[in-house]
């Protein structure tokens, strides 16, 4: 710029094309800068928007493990009503067996449904331990999804706020140099 000024008073042929020539090695560059902040906002932009996706789908594999915890604990529920109700059975049996040898046969198959029911429940509660540690799972990486995504938000902003005060000035520079040449 200095250039510029000190032979902005001289009017020889060769002054004004020195000026002229600066001016375009300006512009040139100054567009060059434009070009890559916009580009690097951009990408940045790209990078929110993937961060944002991911928040959504940890979001939902959080709801989705939310969902299957619960239907875990309503199985070990049922597994154990079933368990309870066999396991009376089973007492009611062998009641009657003190009363009737013949239900000796009813009796060892209530206990082997009791068994099965018992490793039923067994089952279902580790299927339920599994599911509560798949939510704190989800749950985690919700919380680190949620937390990329702030902050490259953040980024975003103040990309966005940076490039804005640099096209100002570019338009600002621009319109000194359109001033200048006429």
């Amino acid at each position: 710029m200095d250039m510029l000024h000190s032979q902005a008073f001289s009017t020889t042929p060769q002054a004004v094309k020195q000026a002229q020539k600066t001016i375009l090695q300006e512009a040139k560059s100054e567009e060059k800068y434009v070009k890559n902040i916009l580009k690097d906002l951009s990408h940045t932009e790209k990078i929110e928007h993937k961060a944002e996706k991911e928040a959504s789908k940890a979001e939902i594999a959080l709801e989705s493990s939310k969902k299957q915890e619960q239907q875990a604990l309503k199985d070990v529920y049922r597994a154990e009503n079933r368990r309870n109700a066999i396991v009376a059975e089973i007492v009611q049996i062998r009641d009657e067996i003190e009363v009737a040898d013949k239900l000796e046969s009813s009796l060892e198959e209530l206990e082997k449904k009791e068994q099965a029911a018992l490793k039923d429940v067994y089952r279902a509660e580790n299927k339920y331990h599994v599911t509560i540690a798949n939510v704190e799972q989800a749950r985690q990486d919700y919380e680190i999804s949620s937390r990329n995504y702030d902050a490259t938000r953040t980024a975003l902003h103040r990309k966005t706020s940076y490039a804005d005060d640099v096209l100002a000035k570019h338009d600002e520079n621009t319109d000194s140099r359109t001033n200048f040449t006429c």
